[in-house]
């Protein structure tokens, strides 16, 4: 009987409707991919039953065979365990590889864990892969050898150690140190984005780390730091808070501005900052503060300081920070009416002032009018 898929050597016997599918050994090395995957299947149906076949797959002299066997029995599970050692040794890195990626399936096995930690050594990066991927099914046991691998020399290996961790979640929050740390290491956003997702994983366990990164050195560490405290919400505010209390300026501020109306428990702390001697740190205060409540009333003086002795494009800025303030802005109108005939019709200063003018309202109608007149 030949097998649509191709196989060479064919014991596959489809016998009766809802009859067991059998499989030899020799069908795992099957050329066709579906062909292997429906030996894999019926090694898996027999369980248990099947583990002397597929302990003596795992001796052929063909890799695709032995590495398949791993498969099946990964698919049987803890009961596979001790026929699944022999692989951990194989001469061929990708037979170790399935045989670390099979144990995903035995996390109630000491001897796997023990195999999988040893495999963390190995001299291959795919299989220290495999043995990474698997550990993230063991559980806070699996730890401590993961926040290990996170320094592994090969980038690949240090993202599936993220992804693992965070697998397992806030019970492996200690590694949110180690994970942080990675954004200084090489491996572009394979590992920037495995990193990100460990820490969300770990919640608000992640917290004290987050908060740690908000004052080192590297700047990516305070961004990143900034924004996964920024998506936990309240629990994220008070450490942003306390960060521009020193320094208001850079990632945590940046966040807050993100956040938005959720940020009001910041506002106190911005606005302290306000009295700074320096014009382009108040207006940039002034910015974020408006970004996050326009209706804070310190601001308005900054943004007319600002409309009186500014540069034009600082005058911009302030016009469309007025336009958000809206009707309580009106001793603006003045100013804004200036820069109405001072600049060219099309000017983003200009827009700037027409929609500040329009939010104010009332009287402001009458002054765009005018202005606009005076342009014509």
């Amino acid at each position: 009987m030949t097998h649509s898929g191709g196989l060479s050597v064919l014991t596959v016997l489809l016998l009766l409707p809802g009859a067991t599918v059998l499989a030899s050994p020799d069908d795992l090395g099957a050329p066709a991919t579906e062909a292997r995957r429906e030996a894999v299947r019926a090694f898996a149906e027999r369980g248990e039953e099947a583990l002397p076949e597929l302990a003596a797959a795992l001796q052929s002299d063909a890799w695709l065979v032995r590495a398949t066997a791993c498969i099946a029995l990964g698919e049987i599970g803890p009961a596979a365990s001790a026929t699944l050692r022999p692989a951990f040794n194989d001469p061929d890195e990708f037979v170790r590889r399935q045989a670390a990626r099979a144990a995903r399936s035995m996390a109630g096995s000491e001897v796997v864990f023990d195999l999988l930690k040893a495999t963390l050594e190995d001299p291959s990066p795919v299989v220290r892969e495999g043995a990474a991927e698997a550990l993230g099914s063991f559980g806070r046991a699996a730890v401590e050898p993961l926040t290990r691998t996170l320094t592994d020399e090969e980038h690949r290996v240090r993202a599936i150690a993220a992804r693992s961790l965070g697998t397992i979640g806030p019970e492996a929050a200690s590694a949110a140190a180690t994970i942080l740390d990675l954004y200084e290491t090489k491996g572009g956003w394979l590992v920037v984005v495995a990193a990100n997702d460990a820490l969300r994983a770990f919640g608000e366990a992640a917290v004290p780390a987050l908060t740690k990164s908000l004052y080192r050195e590297d700047t990516w560490q305070r961004i990143h730091a900034a924004k996964l405290l920024g998506e936990l919400g309240a629990a994220g505010l008070p450490p942003l808070i306390r960060r521009i209390e020193e320094s208001p300026l850079g990632p945590a501020q940046e966040t807050l501005v993100k956040l938005g109306t959720a940020a009001k428990p910041a506002i106190p702390t911005l606005v302290r900052w306000l009295t700074d001697d320096r014009r382009w740190f108040r207006w940039r205060i002034a910015g974020a503060i408006s970004a996050i409540d326009p209706t804070v009333p310190e601001i308005l003086p900054v943004f007319i300081d600002i409309l009186r002795a500014g540069p034009r494009h600082e005058a911009g800025f302030a016009a469309w920070r007025i336009a958000r303030i809206g009707p309580s802005a009106a001793e603006a109108i003045p100013l804004l009416e200036a820069l109405l005939f001072d600049l060219k019709p099309d000017s983003s200063e200009r827009m700037g002032a027409i929609a500040a003018l329009k939010a104010i309202d009332g009287q402001a109608r009458a002054v765009l009018l005018r202005g606009l007149q005076g342009q014509d």
